[in-house]
This record gives C-alpha cells, structure tokens and sequence, in this order.
C-alpha cells in the first residue's frame, strides 16, 4: 500500500485539485473503503515517534495513538477522560495527586503497564540528555525543573533544611550564581539597588549578551561597587533582581551548601503497581490536564534501555495504545495496527490507520479528492481552494486554538531593539492578509494568546497596524525607510507558510523600501534544527495547544523553556506566570496570566499573525473525526461507515 501510495502522490500532483466548479456536494470520490483501514493526510514528515522527543503536531498526532497516558483526551470537550488511570484524587490544596491505574492496562509485549514505568519514564523525560523539547510541561512536579535544568536546592547545615524561595517552593539556584566572583556581584547590585529608584545609565551590546549601568534615578548618581567603580552587570541580572534578594537575603541567615536536584528528588513515586502519587510544587490545580500531553505519556524501559535512540523503530517499539507501530517508509507514509493487548481494544473499531507524509499540500488535496486518503489534518488546505472547499458538506471547520506569529531572535542587531521589532509589527496589515491569503475565517492577532477562553481571560492587545508609527520607530532605531536592516525570514514547506512570508515580505518592504528580507524555506526537520540554532532573525511559528488553558501559550516563552529560541528572557514575566500558577482563585490567575502576556507584548519578541480556525476534510463515512479546539483525533473512537449505511445515506 505504501509503495502504491508513492506512485500516486507522483502522478497526482500536477492535477492541483482541478474541477473546482462541481456540483457534487462533496469533494471528489466518496466511496467507502472495503476494509477498516483509515488513510490520514499528515504533512509534515515526523522528526520522532518518541513522547518525549517529538517537536511538534504533526507527530503528536500520531503518538496520542501509540502511548497512552494516565488520562486521554475526549474527542469533542478535550476534558480529560480516563486512560491507563481509572480514577484519580487531589488533596485540597492540589498539591499531592493519586492516580489509580486500571490493572488490565498492557504493553504490546505483554507486560503489565504499572505505577513504576510512570515513574521510570517522567525522569526520564526530565533528564538533561534526553533534551526533551516538552519537558517543561513536567515543571509542576515538585523539583522536576531543577533536575531538567541541572539547578541545585540550598539547604541549611544546621538544621538540615532546604531553603523556600518567595513562593514557598525549594529556591533553585544555577550553580553559576553561587561561585564567589559571581556571588559578589550580585550581593553588590543588590545591596545598591535596596530601597532606591533606579534606571539604566548606559546600555551596551556586544554581540548576542547585553550590559547594562545603573543611576538613581532621583539624583542621577550612577550605582558604584564597594570598590567605588561603576556597577555593571548583565541586563537580564536587572530582570533577576526579585529573585537574587530572596537568594542574598537568604543566605545572609544562614550556613549553607548546595545540593544538586537528582532524580530521585522528583516528586513522583509508586506506592504500589497500580497507584501513582505526584507531588506538585506549588499548588496546580489544572494538573490533571497536563497529564494528557506528550512528556506524561510512558515509554517502555525494556525496549528504551535496549534500544537507545533506535528503540521506535518498528522492529523494535513496544506500545501501550490503542495502535502499534506497523511501519514507517519515512517521506511517504506511517502505518498503525490495532493493538491486541490493548485494555480496551474490543471497542477500537479501526483495524489499521496510515497516515501520509508530504509537505506537497496540493498532492494530499488531490489523493482526498481522488478517495485515496479519508480525512486531512487541520491547516492543510492550500488557501486559494479555501473558498470552493467551504461549499462542500466534508468540509469542517470551527474554533481552533492556534496562533501563528513569528518568532524573533533578540539577540541579533538591529532586532535586539525594541523599536525595530514594534515597527516590523506595525507594519503589518494582518486583517488583509487573512482575508486575501487565507480565507478561511482566520482572525487578525495582536497577542500570543489566540482567544479568551470563553471570557474568562482578559487577553491583552498589542499593537494595531500604524504604518506611519512604524516608520517613525524604525527612524528613531537608526534605520530609516528600513535602510540597514537585513533579515532572513525563515519558515517550513508548505504553500501555506509560502504565501503568509511572501505577504509580510511585500508589506514590509512597502513600509520600509530600503529593507531587504531574504525568505528561507527549509524542511520540517531542517527548520526545527535552524530554530534550535537560532540561525534566523525571524521565523514562522505556530502554536497550538496542549490543553485549554491561555497558560498552554505563554509557558513557550518563559525563560527556561525550550520552544523560547528568540533569546528573549523576563524575570517578571516568569515570575507573574508562578505567581498565576499557584493562584487559587480563577479568575485572579487569569489577570496574573494576561499581566504577563502584556509585558511580552509590550517587549516584541514574537510578532503575531492571526488566530487559526481548523480546516478539514473528513469523508462522509468517517465517523468520530471532528473539529475541536485542539485539533486532537484520537484513532480509539474513530470508525468507518459500512457501505449499505452509506447509500442509505446518500439518497
């Protein structure tokens, strides 16, 4: 079938979805396939069918079918429903959770899944060498940032106590911050800094790092060391200073050593094969949503351990879903078998589900059409056949929450300037380009955050669109009409990305006639690699959520997580997210959340594009795939019409 798959996708692609004007109400063939096998349109190729490795949606897409976790995702609320756990139980401060797994829960090898592969498999997302571009999820879990993040706890000779931090948490310091040099700097920008206002005196760059020299600013002095010369210290120490007087306050009082965060200093333990208890750091009483989301997910010791990297390979995976891994012919396809061991596989209607892998958009809408594939994954329909595919009745669409924006990389001139970055924003008529480029009802965004949660997030704007503003800030920057500013705007295959970076290529280059922006298309991996580099000045992004909450995008860009790749760090950003976190009161977390989303917006390291809507194309005998605001379709309650139903259905 995969082979046959390769020839089609040849010959298939110069048809670019041809008899648009059809009178048929739905689009191309809608023939029922004689056996119960689901053929996916996926895009991008996946970098990884590893949990805690994959990047990105398109092998999310895949995994939530391989690996289950303690709960799974509901197909249309995307509440959380049970998985490996039956049940589960949160002490009243939601800081200590249990979680009951069902006993008849199996690996495909046969094995009992337990409370200890939780365990085995949650540090092992944390671990520094696995790398995992998600672990941050797992920073809830009591010390499981510290052992990421190789930080180390402080505790107390006398009393044998670690030290708490303003939160009340472990306080986690980098070991950097304790050599004696370094820790006399910041005693000295502390002590200069307690009680007085201030402001920076002189701001110099030299290549990606920034310094920065202090003044009253009341009496203009400049801030001096006890050594009498000027203080001078890193900008993001500025944005640290909160954090650096709990530290000096703190060991002041006390003797102390430091210990460094190990594994098994990470709040998950197993009382018993079937019982689970997680301790969190500080109150989380969303928890149990996060536990849908890839790093929670389990990964089997035995094949991790013998295996290495190569362990999902299909030779050599072992599963605990709904589907095994049957095959993967990378550039054209990835197959999945129901599995037998599965807990609940009697009602997993599915007997095989293969999901296609190009980036041709066009090719995937054509197989579609030609009832070569059955259903498209949200955000592959090439925008100029939008408005002929909404006429069709297998054409879905709804709320979807996902951003598209672009990342900026901070730490390059001229964009380590604030104004460069708001002028390049401004300059963007983003109502335009979603009615004329995309057309599927895609709103203009000014946020990271792509909606309000039903009301219940009061979501900050950014800037509007102001050419004449723009102008006048990229002036002030030192580069008028853009003259100066050289960018390489990088983004991943896709006609759709093509055409978004064509457009903000063309409208800057409006704005700013002297700006030069090189566009650089790259490969899914290759992309992803670049990112990880930070070999851009700016680059496509998009981000959809994990699970529905505004915090799902803004923990993207705290300091220490790994998708921030801009160099963009704040202290008071990271610290009003904590402070949101260990809210218990709803709605004052929400306006914690939207005060730190506003200072993001006020400081430009992204540059939003526009609030998605999903895009589908579901065939009619698809059952149980649907659009829903995350864009998640678990294969355990999809099915297949049979074809009597269908004719029944069609007349």
């Amino acid at each position: 079938m995969r082979g046959r798959t390769g020839f089609v996708i040849g010959v298939l692609s110069i048809l670019v979805v041809a008899s648009c004007a059809s009178p048929d109400p739905y689009f191309g063939k809608t023939d029922p396939p004689s056996s119960l096998v689901l053929r996916v349109g996926l895009g991008a190729e996946p970098v990884s069918l590893d949990p805690h490795t994959a990047p990105g949606a398109p092998e999310e897409q895949i995994i939530l079918n391989l690996f289950e976790g303690l709960t799974e995702y509901d197909p249309i609320t995307l509440e959380p429903v049970a998985g490996v756990a039956e049940r589960w139980e949160a002490d009243s401060r939601a800081t200590r959770f249990r979680f009951f797994l069902r006993p008849t829960a199996r690996w495909s090898n046969g094995r009992p899944v337990t409370a200890s592969d939780f365990v085995y498999s949650w540090r092992r997302a944390l671990a520094p060498e696995t790398a995992s571009p998600t672990a941050s999820l797992l920073y809830y879990i009591k010390n499981a940032e510290g052992y990421n993040t190789g930080k180390v706890r402080i505790r107390d000779r006398r009393t044998g106590r670690f030290l708490t931090d303003q939160y009340g948490g472990d306080l986690l310091v980098k070991p950097d911050d304790l050599r004696p040099e370094r820790l006399q700097i910041i005693r000295e920008l502390v002590q200069a800094t307690e009680g007085i206002p201030f402001e920076i005196a002189e701001r110099k760059e030299n290549g990606g790092s920034v310094t920065v020299t202090l003044r009253n600013s009341l009496s203009g002095a400049v801030l001096t060391r006890g050594s009498g010369e000027p203080l001078v210290v890193a900008a993001e120490d500025v944005g640290r200073l909160e954090f650096y007087r709990v530290l000096v306050h703190r060991l002041e009082r006390t003797s102390w050593e430091a210990v460094a965060v190990q594994a098994d200093d990470v709040g998950v333990r197993a009382l018993d094969e079937q019982t689970l208890e997680v301790e969190t750091h500080y109150p989380t009483a969303f928890f149990v949503k996060l536990t849908m989301t890839l790093p929670y997910r389990p990964v089997p010791i035995e094949a991790v351990t013998r295996w290495g990297r190569d362990w999902t390979r299909p030779e050599h995976i072992v599963t605990n879903g709904p589907f095994t891994l049957a095959g993967w012919k990378p550039g054209q396809a990835v197959e999945l078998r129901r599995s037998p061991t599965y807990w609940d596989a009697g009602r997993v209607r599915l007997e095989r589900a293969i999901y296609y892998t190009t980036e041709d958009y066009t090719t995937l809408v054509n197989l579609y059409k030609s009832g070569e594939v059955d259903a498209l994954t949200s955000g592959l329909l090439p925008p100029y056949a939008i408005r002929m595919l909404k006429t069709k009745r297998d054409y879905q669409t709804g709320p979807y929450l996902l951003s598209y924006y672009l990342l900026v990389n901070v730490t390059r001139p001229p964009l380590s300037d604030r104004r460069v970055r708001q002028a390049l924003d401004m300059a963007l008529d983003k109502e335009q380009i979603c009615r004329r480029v995309l057309g599927a009802g895609q709103q203009p965004l000014t946020s990271l955050t792509p909606s309000d949660f039903g009301g219940s997030y009061p979501r900050p704007r950014g800037p509007s669109y102001d050419p004449r503003r723009a102008r006048e800030l990229m002036a002030e920057a030192g580069y008028p009409d853009g003259r100066g500013v050289r960018l390489r705007y990088l983004f991943n295959s896709g006609l759709l990305h093509t055409q978004i970076a064509e457009a903000v290529q063309a409208q800057w280059q409006r704005v700013f006639p002297a700006i030069s922006v090189e566009l650089v298309n790259q490969s899914w991996q290759v992309y992803l690699s670049s990112l990880q580099l930070r070999d851009y000045d700016v680059a496509k992004r998009s981000w959809s959520a994990d699970y529905n909450d505004p915090l799902s995008f803004l923990e993207t860009m705290l300091s220490t997580n790994a998708n921030n790749q801009s160099g963009w760090a704040s202290s008071e950003y990271d610290r009003l997210i904590w402070r949101g976190n260990t809210e218990p009161d709803p709605a004052r977390r929400m306006q914690l959340l939207a005060r730190a989303e506003q200072i993001l917006l006020a400081d430009q390291p992204i540059i939003p594009i526009y609030a998605s809507v999903s895009t589908l194309l579901v065939k009619p005998y698809v059952r149980g795939w649907t659009a829903n605001l995350l864009d998640r379709h678990p294969l355990r309650f999809v099915s297949l019409e049979s074809e009597p139903r269908m004719a029944r259905a069609h007349r």
